[in-house]
């Protein structure tokens, strides 16, 4: 749930963040600029793939499995290699590195996720956690959007933007929990 927070936060916020973080050193040069503002949207993808990543390893190596996990990252780590080879020095340049290190992860996730679901019975658990996920992703996704275009895109305003957003994604968190699909655990229940 805090990465998908973070990848939205980062598409949406992507060129105040880059103009904070490195103010001044693209004054002159504005499409280095864009170039890195692109690379951060790319990449911001790339947070939920490796949290996802991790806890997908960790719950096969709870379960004595620990050998999955590196083949997902092998398969990630190969297409990753092989996509940057093959397209580096053509007009993708720089972006083919960012889109490798996209590609590695979300395969290295799905292919945890194949293990997970083959291993460790949630698939129930699992498809109510993806519907809640993908109703917060959508709802907070158009909120932040919406929040982009009004408030203005610089780094003096970067701040007041990410507490809105972090406020609204709390309250998008709670209302789906425990109003939309309901709580099914008790307070007095200890497990």
């Amino acid at each position: 749930m805090i990465s998908l927070f973070f990848v939205l936060f980062y598409l949406v916020f992507a060129a105040p963040t880059i103009d904070l973080l490195y103010h001044g050193a693209f004054k002159t040069e504005p499409e280095q600029f864009k170039t890195a503002v692109n690379l951060m949207r790319i990449e911001s993808s790339m947070i939920l793939f490796m949290s996802l990543t991790a806890v997908f390893t960790a719950m096969m190596q709870g379960i004595g499995k620990a050998r999955y996990p590196l083949i997902g990252l092998a398969a990630g780590g190969a297409v990753k290699i092989a996509f940057e080879l093959a397209l580096i020095k053509t007009k993708l340049g720089i972006y083919a590195v960012s889109i490798g290190n996209v590609l590695c992860f979300s395969i290295a996730m799905i292919i945890n996720t194949i293990f997970v679901l083959r291993h460790i019975s949630m698939k129930p658990k699992l498809a109510t956690a993806s519907l809640k996920t993908a109703a917060l992703a959508g709802i907070f996704g158009a909120s932040i959007y919406a929040l982009g275009l009004l408030i203005p895109k610089n780094r003096y305003w970067l701040f007041l933007s990410g507490s809105i957003a972090l406020a609204a994604y709390v309250l998008l968190v709670w209302v789906l929990k425990y109003h939309v699909f309901g709580n099914k655990s008790k307070q007095g229940d200890k497990k």
